[in-house]
């Protein structure tokens, strides 16, 4: 640390900062290389940087450094001038089932395409529509979060976005438990909790809404053992379930292999 500061002059506010952050595990090497970007910032910028820093699982990430200097970058773009830039349509995929995207997080997403840090196939359909299955307002959030993350050290953009989808999905379960709850009424058996929690996840990560389960799917699931529940539904919520029309059917055909089983 010290060693570092010796050779890149930073304001006490940025040295105590990092010094917290070196406290929670950060090393003075996993981001020596970035030190001379950081000190380009004006003292509040850069202590904000850190901060957005600080909330990211860095277990999670490939490179420390990369993914500070991605945060950097995006503030460096913040305060330049603004360009007039030609934007060409959006290749991404569009979400079908559920109303389009809101316009502010689809301009987030055109705009991360026109830079070159997504590419066409980068985020797949299923995790477009259950993003866009949120409130226009999450969608933005999601989206924000998603961009500030230095795409070019993510191998998996559309599993990253994903996960980031699946965190504000979540925040609305209880009202996807009592939509499946509903449904449930006029089934006598009822599903194991492991089974009702993977249907749970489904409906908040927009994969499917309960009004596309028939009670008379869910029976045929219920009626199973407890372990081939789990595996019934483990094969539905692996399954692209963006071209099937008829849900319910398609549950029942799984159901069907496994009781024949």
């Amino acid at each position: 640390f010290f060693s570092i500061m010796t050779t890149v002059p930073l304001p006490a506010t940025t040295q105590a900062k990092l010094a917290e952050l070196y406290g929670k595990g950060l090393t003075p090497e996993d981001i020596a290389d970035c030190m001379q970007h950081l000190s380009a910032f004006e003292p509040n910028i850069q202590t904000e940087v850190l901060e957005k820093f600080a909330e990211v699982d860095w277990s999670t990430l490939k490179s420390k450094a990369g993914f500070l200097k991605g945060i950097m970058k995006r503030y460096q773009a913040r305060t330049a001038p603004p360009v007039t830039t030609y934007i060409p349509p959006s290749t991404l995929p569009k979400p079908t089932g559920v109303a389009a995207l809101s316009a502010p997080a689809q301009t987030v997403l055109t705009g991360l395409e026109a830079i070159g840090l997504l590419l066409a196939g980068d985020l797949e359909a299923g995790v477009l529509h259950a993003l866009a299955a949120l409130d226009p307002k999450v969608q933005l959030e999601v989206v924000t979060k998603f961009s500030e993350v230095d795409l070019t050290t993510i191998n998996k953009k559309s599993g990253f976005l994903a996960g980031i989808v699946r965190r504000y999905a979540g925040q609305q379960a209880t009202g996807y438990a009592q939509q499946l709850t509903y449904v449930m009424a006029g089934v006598h058996a009822t599903l194991t909790p492991a089974a009702q929690a993977k249907l749970n996840d489904m409906m908040a990560l927009g994969t499917i809404s309960a009004t596309e389960l028939t009670p008379a799917a869910l029976a045929s699931v219920a009626a199973l053992p407890v372990n081939t529940q789990c595996e019934v539904m483990d094969r539905f919520a692996e399954a692209d379930l963006t071209p099937i029309n008829n849900k319910s059917g398609f549950l029942q055909g799984i159901v069907k292999r496994y009781d024949k089983g």
